[in-house]
């Protein structure tokens, strides 16, 4: 009788690839005894091994496929947090340019008003000084119709 694939795959791994198993197969079925060399440990207990790697396989793939799946929702989270910031940078962004655009007005407007203050100013200077040359021209007229009532009271 041939043995099992999965036997073959078995032996291989705990003896080594070293032994030609089809020809051993072919001449006597294969027992621990009439392999030439003795695996040191039964071969139930390579089988208990080899699913033991494999359960520990399998969970481990498990984790990693759990981690991924972890990893997509933080990716998307991720881009929500991206889109999120995009949003307020773009938010703070227009208040900055509102903001912006109201300094300049304010700016001219003040720009305006002062410089209608200096005009006012300027003439109020101008009023002052007129008014002074007014006071100057008529104490200078109220001294000579003095020196004329004078001289008319002395003649």
């Amino acid at each position: 009788s041939r043995p099992s694939f999965w036997l073959k795959c078995v032996f291989e791994w705990a003896v080594g690839p070293e032994i030609p198993i089809p020809a051993m197969a072919a001449t006597k079925p294969m027992t621990p005894r009439s392999m030439g060399t003795a695996p040191k440990t039964p071969i139930k207990q390579h089988i208990r091994d080899l699913q033991a790697k494999i359960e520990t396989q399998v969970l481990s793939a498990r984790t990693e496929v759990t981690m991924m799946q972890g990893q997509a929702e933080d990716i998307s989270s991720v881009a929500q947090d991206k889109k999120l910031v995009a949003e307020s940078r773009n938010e703070i962004l227009k208040m900055l340019d509102d903001s912006t655009a109201e300094c300049k007005r304010f700016i001219i407007t003040q720009r305006h008003e002062t410089a209608r203050m200096h005009q006012q100013i300027t003439g109020l200077k101008q009023d002052g000084c007129n008014l002074q040359r007014s006071l100057m021209a008529l104490t200078r007229r109220i001294q000579d119709l003095e020196e004329e009532v004078g001289l008319q009271g002395r003649a």
